[in-house]
């Protein structure tokens, strides 16, 4: 069952990306001849601590939004990373929206291991250097208001951000910290 539900996530982002590169930037063609559109995709399954349970299935799902993506028109700038550290996200994220400028289009995409706890700390993608223990949390993790910081650093043009992890809903429960970015 999780399997088709992963599957069905990603059909829904897909079907979400087309619509995206196709309707809203063909309504005038004059206007967005210089957009250009990057993504990252991310996927941690290889995790380094054994009371992580690893995720093989993040391959697959990072492979799957590759080709749709690279099927699209217009094309999409693809960087892939794979078992990215707590320390890597940044410069990882750096280097892929380094050239976006105003009216480009960045999507980033997570698959892998995220932890979210109201009372201790905000919701986090994990790094592989993670652990359940959360005691190298500052090393091993990527909090959603850092990646909502750099991602608008960045990132001038439009976002999307998808996210397949456990506390990826911390990005919208309290309001914060993806908020400024958020369009429905």
């Amino acid at each position: 069952m999780r399997h088709f539900a992963r599957q069905f996530i990603l059909l829904l982002a897909c079907i979400m990306l087309i619509s995206t590169s196709s309707s809203s930037f063909a309504d005038n063609p004059a206007e967005n001849d210089d957009t250009r559109f990057y993504a990252l995709l991310i996927g941690n399954g290889e995790y380094l601590s054994d009371d992580m349970e690893p995720l093989p299935e993040t391959l697959t799902d990072v492979a799957a939004m590759k080709t749709a993506l690279e099927s699209m028109s217009p094309a999409w700038t693809v960087t892939v990373s794979y078992n990215v550290t707590g320390r890597e996200f940044a410069p990882v994220i750096e280097e892929a929206f380094r050239n976006a400028s105003e009216g480009d289009v960045c999507l980033f995409f997570y698959t892998g291991h995220g932890s979210y706890d109201a009372d201790n700390y905000p919701g986090a993608l994990k790094g592989i250097d993670a652990n359940t223990l959360e005691e190298n949390y500052a090393d091993a993790f990527m909090t959603m208001r850092e990646l909502a910081d750099t991602l608008e650093r960045l990132c001038p043009g439009k976002v999307i951000v998808i996210l397949d992890s456990c506390g990826s809903g911390s990005s919208i429960w309290n309001s914060e910290p993806l908020e400024g970015m958020m369009s429905y």
